[in-house]
């Protein structure tokens, strides 16, 4: 893939960081309640609930991290609320995180200052 700067890229990696962590996430849970549905005693089980909040904890605690970084990043960059480019569009599967939709924004940016139209966001 040619990305058409650094935030570009930065955008893409932290968004397949996220996609990267949310899979572990949800292996861990899948291995966990395997794991638990095989314990019998009422014991063990309170310690695989501690197991899993502490689990639970260290995601959500990474994905929230991630996401941050991302949604500063891409609403730093653009204003996402008036641009043409619509998160909503049906193209876009995963929405607001979906890899086309980070393409299609970079590329939209580049195209206006490449015709001498760039807009910068009002603060």
């Amino acid at each position: 893939m040619k990305f058409v700067n650094k935030k570009h890229e930065r955008a893409i990696k932290l968004k397949r960081d996220l996609d990267k962590v949310t899979k572990e996430h949800e292996t861990f849970l899948s291995n966990l309640e395997k794991a638990e549905s095989r314990t019998k005693s009422s014991t063990s089980r309170k310690a695989w609930g501690k197991f899993l909040e502490a689990g639970e904890s260290e995601f959500n605690t990474k994905e929230d991290k991630l996401y941050q970084e991302y949604y500063d990043l891409m609403n730093k960059e653009f204003d996402v609320n008036k641009s043409k480019i619509k998160f909503t569009d049906k193209k876009y599967k995963d929405k607001f995180m979906d890899e086309k939709y980070i393409n299609d924004m970079f590329k939209a940016k580049t195209k206006e200052k490449a015709n001498g139209k760039t807009v910068k966001k009002k603060r």
